[in-house]
């Protein structure tokens, strides 16, 4: 598992983070998907009550979270069942993402 790792008065805090090839957000970084993101980063939607929340055509932020999706940005949290059709929860994948130009050529020991 990946840490995002910062530097408090207290020592150090860390938090789960996806590390992201940068070739795969091209098209999942665009200002609506961010905002998805920070919807899904608050609690598990689905999107016709993001589409709502944000006030934008719901076939828009279906385009938007299949992109995220395949970022690997976004999950199903859980589905459920709204008036006979299956609603799918989305949620961020984990609570901070990185990206990474290369890989870590040496180990940051902390004390």
């Amino acid at each position: 598992m990946d840490f995002l790792v910062r530097s408090t008065l207290n020592g150090y805090r860390a938090l789960p983070t996806k590390v992201i090839d940068p070739s795969k957000l091209r098209k999942a970084l665009s200002p609506l998907s961010l905002q998805i993101l920070r919807l899904l980063a608050e609690e598990p939607m689905y999107p016709k009550l993001i589409a709502k929340r944000l006030n934008v055509i719901e076939q828009k932020v279906y385009y938007h979270m299949k992109n995220l999706e395949e970022a690997g940005l976004i999950k199903v949290a859980f589905t459920e069942q709204k008036r006979g059709i299956e609603a799918r929860y989305y949620t961020i994948d984990k609570p901070a993402f990185t990206i990474a130009f290369r890989e870590a050529s040496e180990i940051l020991r902390l004390p």
